[in-house]
């Protein structure tokens, strides 16, 4: 009870939020010289237009495009890339279906790099380690021995990093990670059938098929108020992930269009800072729920409830006037 009673004074303290556009949507804007209010508007075709004409692109690139999607590769991966491309377009198609969500751009971008032949291009795209707000890093190596047999791809196994794609600039993208990093998780396993979570009362259980090599490996849920490089150093980081999934897959067994809503909040934090606690998980399942869900998912409320939007001095500082 104390612990909530400070919950809840510290909702009355924190006070209205302004409307500043987060690091990513900004970043975002100034790569593609776009508007932040028009960013939703650009199509694959177009985004390669614009990706095109940056001096960090080799000319012998490959740019390959569907409606919702750009893949870059280096010219080694072109048939790699097209299998890709169309794997990615399945992907945006799901992910942006079941949860609602659309990325800053209407579209998702990869690029697939042998050797290095990307490495500047990635730097602007992605500028911190992982996945980023605009862009999927892939190191491709091809192998002269192998046939490359290209299959239409119909199952999306490529979630994962589609979902931190759809989170880039979010409240989820700019604070504690786990519950990014869960989302992705449930939605890998949700989409392929190849591989499962089971989200048990006091442990979980992973298994499946990855590379043609079944894997099966159990974990405790632990706290959410760690950080990245914490769960490292005592080896908890994929329970940390998996944690994170059984928050979504809480929500998504008690009622799938309250998984949608609360997503739908998440991706409007976009333009607007936000507590992921205080402003959209109390309004939409009210306060006794949230304390409830903090006794399944460790360190909920103390990772989620304030937001740490990087001030606007410092955007000014990291991304010019």
């Amino acid at each position: 009870m104390q612990k909530w009673v400070m919950l809840l004074a510290t909702i009355l303290t924190l006070g209205a939020c302004s409307p500043d556009p987060s690091p990513c949507v900004i970043k975002t804007s100034k790569l593609t010289n776009v508007k932040v209010e028009d960013l939703a508007e650009l199509k694959g075709p177009d985004l390669a237009q614009i990706i095109d004409s940056l001096p960090e692109v080799p000319k012998d690139s490959v740019l390959i495009t569907r409606e919702n999607v750009l893949v870059v590769a280096s010219p080694e991966a072109r048939k790699y890339a097209y299998q890709q491309a169309d794997l990615l377009q399945l992907c945006y198609t799901e992910t942006s279906e079941l949860t609602g969500i659309t990325p800053i751009m209407d579209t998702f971008m990869q690029t697939v790099s042998v050797d290095g032949g990307l490495q500047e291009l990635e730097k602007i795209l992605c500028p911190k380690e992982g996945v980023g707000c605009n862009n999927i890093p892939t190191h491709y190596t091809p192998s002269g021995t192998s046939t490359y047999n290209y299959k239409k791809p119909t199952v999306c196994t490529f979630a994962h990093e589609s979902t931190h794609l759809l989170l880039g600039g979010t409240v989820l993208d700019e604070i504690n990670i786990f519950l990014n990093e869960g989302l992705a998780v449930f939605l890998q396993h949700y989409f392929n059938d190849k591989t499962t979570v089971v989200f048990h009362e006091h442990y979980w259980e992973e298994s499946g098929t990855s590379n043609g090599e079944y894997f099966s490996r159990t974990g405790d849920y632990v706290d959410l108020d760690l950080n990245r490089e914490e769960h490292k150093k005592r080896g908890t980081l994929r329970d940390a992930y998996v944690t994170g999934a059984r928050f979504w897959d809480i929500i998504y067994q008690q009622d799938p269009q309250l998984f949608k809503d609360i997503l739908k909040d998440v991706e409007a934090s976009r333009m607007i800072p936000m507590s992921f606690i205080k402003d959209i998980l109390v309004p939409k399942i009210g306060e006794d729920a949230v304390y409830e869900l903090d006794t399944k998912v460790p360190g909920l409320i103390d990772a989620y409830l304030e937001s740490s939007r990087i001030p606007q001095i410092q955007l000014l500082e990291q991304y010019g006037d």
